[in-house]
């Protein structure tokens, strides 16, 4: 069973089924596509492509949130899909953003905002 997730800092925490559901949840509500227990069906789905995939290792935020888009198209949701891929692209560029505006003085502090950072700078 995968109990544990790499995050992108390297440090191995345990892995959240909750965190995946409220992930797709949210992409599903952006598009009017899908609800909770359909969320709660696609992370549960996504965990057995995970145990199946890394049977002798952790798998990284990346891949897990990969496996979530995967298995949203697999299940025709698509639009769902591209709304979780739209918003892992924004929060990438965030994540990029705070790190050359701070030259990696803080760790993707979710307390500061982009227009924070751009006055700042």
């Amino acid at each position: 069973m995968i109990d544990k997730i790499r995050k992108r800092n390297g440090s191995v925490v345990d892995l959240e089924e909750d965190k995946i559901v409220n992930a797709v949840f949210k992409a599903q509500q952006a598009v009017d596509e899908g609800n909770r227990e359909i969320a709660k069906t696609v992370a549960k789905d996504v965990l057995k492509k995970l145990e199946e995939k890394f049977k002798r290792s952790i798998p990284s935020v990346e891949e897990v949130q990969d496996m979530a888009e995967q298995v949203l198209m697999e299940q025709g949701f698509t639009k769902s899909a591209k709304a979780y891929i739209l918003y892992r692209n924004k929060r990438t560029e965030e994540r990029e953003l705070k790190s050359s505006l701070l030259g990696g003085l803080i760790d993707d502090n979710k307390h500061i905002t982009i227009n924070a950072l751009r006055v700042l700078k």
